[in-house]
């Protein structure tokens, strides 16, 4: 199925479709881990699905874009959001405002070769789960029909299929 298909397919399928289930949970924690063994880098998969429908696994990077272990020491975060709705991922990207307590704020991905090829190894061992990865442009469009849970808002794609909370 295509980027496309899929969406229609998870908006079709509601929000009633979210996995919460254990398994869901031991499947992105092997994608974590599988990622952690081919950048060669501690990963962190965080398993908290309140006011989301996708777990999320963070990799730290310092001020060259060089993978690091440690939030402590990290300048950016990378999150990769995987959707339980729909066989769909997204990377997101953010820069650290403050060290304490840490504060990180979403931004646009910088033009750097080195973030080029850290997105291309993510992206290939995602297609080995045979995860799509999810259009940026296609974040703020409306999830018609569907309304946050936090506010009761009309939904966009990214807070259906993702989260509420970045």
């Amino acid at each position: 199925m295509n980027v496309e298909q899929l969406i229609k397919n998870g908006l079709k399928k509601g929000s009633d479709a979210v996995d919460y289930s254990p398994a869901f949970t031991a499947y992105a924690k092997t994608i974590a881990n599988t990622l952690s063994n081919s950048l060669d880098v501690k990963t962190y998969h965080s398993d908290d699905m309140n006011y989301s429908h996708a777990q999320i696994i963070f990799l730290f990077l310092d001020l060259k874009f060089n993978l690091i272990s440690f939030e402590t020491d990290a300048q950016y975060q990378v999150k990769i959001w995987v959707s339980s709705i729909e066989n769909l991922y997204i990377i997101t990207f953010f820069e650290k405002l403050q060290s304490q307590p840490i504060t990180w704020k979403r931004v646009l991905f910088p033009q750097n070769i080195i973030l080029d090829n850290l997105i291309n190894r993510i992206d290939e061992v995602m297609l080995t789960f045979s995860l799509s990865k999810f259009p940026s442009e296609k974040e703020n469009l409306s999830a018609e029909g569907y309304y946050t849970e936090l506010d009761n808002l009309p939904a966009t794609l990214f807070q259906f299929f993702f989260s509420e909370l970045e």
